[in-house]
């Protein structure tokens, strides 16, 4: 037995929960702006897109068959200034960066009647869309202190959310549909 700790667990072997399938495309794109020696923007943009399609689980208690699709963007802004404060070297930046991302899944049970064949999909366990979106504002000082003592400051203000759309349809499930939004929040930091 192959001591490596890339050895599937037993469940994982005998019933090949594994990835049959996964397409993956991403792509992006970043710019640097100087609007002066001193003053700078860069800003990113990305997309993605991915599809899932095999089983999974590690126990009788835990598997099924993931067919997934995702997609999503976002992007991000940084403005950044160098200044000189007397002898003390410091740099400001502001920025914003936004997040979003569609997932449509499908959760199966498993069909793996037959020793040494792939599993199938069988009865549908879960039909549902997420979508989820982020933002964040920043803002953060570093400042190059005399005796080399190196002060950084910062805050940024944080939103998520989740909104979930429930699609299966059986009269003993509970109806999961909502929107799930995490309270704003605002992070202070500090080092020194």
């Amino acid at each position: 037995m192959d001591s490596m700790p890339r050895q599937a667990v037993r469940y994982n072997k005998d019933n090949k929960t594994s990835v049959k399938r996964f397409d993956a495309t991403a792509l992006g794109a970043s710019q640097t702006y100087n609007f002066s020696s001193r003053f700078s923007n860069t800003t990113s943009v990305y997309g993605d897109f991915q599809t899932y399609d095999h089983p999974f689980g590690s126990g009788v208690y835990y598997n099924g068959y993931l067919k997934e699709s995702l997609s999503g963007y976002g992007g991000r802004t940084k403005f950044l200034y160098a200044a000189d404060l007397g002898k003390v070297k410091s740099r400001f930046s502001l920025g914003a960066e936004y997040q979003y991302q569609h997932q449509l899944g499908n959760t199966f049970a498993v069909i793996n009647d037959v020793p040494g064949t792939w599993p199938e999909p069988g009865n549908l366990r879960q039909n549902d869309i997420v979508v989820s979106k982020s933002n964040s504002l920043f803002a953060q000082a570093e400042l190059d202190l005399p005796f080399n003592i190196y002060l950084t400051a910062g805050a940024s203000f944080n939103r998520l959310s989740y909104d979930i759309l429930d699609l299966f349809k059986d009269s003993a499930h509970v109806n999961y549909s909502g929107l799930l939004k995490f309270p704003d929040r605002v992070s202070p930091g500090s080092d020194l």
